[in-house]
C-alpha cells in the first residue's frame, strides 16, 4: 500500500483534500486505482484494509500517552 500512495504526487492527493474527500476516501481511491493492488484483491478486501487502517489510526489518535515518574 505504502507504493501505492507514493506513485500518486502530492498534488494530486492535495486536490482530492481541498474538493472534500476524507483521508480514508482518498486512500481507498488511490488503492482501487492502483494496479498492483487491484489485480491481487477484490475491491471488498481493499474498502476492508482501509476501514481497519483508518480505525487503528483513528485508535493511536484518541488516546493521549501518559507517563508517570517514579
Amino acid at each position: 500500500m505504502k507504493n501505492a500512495v507514493q506513485r500518486v504526487s502530492s498534488e494530486e492527493i492535495d486536490w482530492h483534500l481541498m474538493n472534500g474527500l476524507s483521508d480514508e476516501d482518498i486512500l481507498l481511491l488511490l488503492l482501487l486505482h492502483d494496479t498492483d493492488i487491484s489485480v491481487q484483491y477484490r475491491p471488498s478486501h481493499i474498502e476492508e484494509m482501509v476501514r481497519l487502517i483508518v480505525e487503528l489510526g483513528n485508535s493511536y489518535q484518541l488516546e493521549p500517552k501518559t507517563y508517570t515518574l517514579h
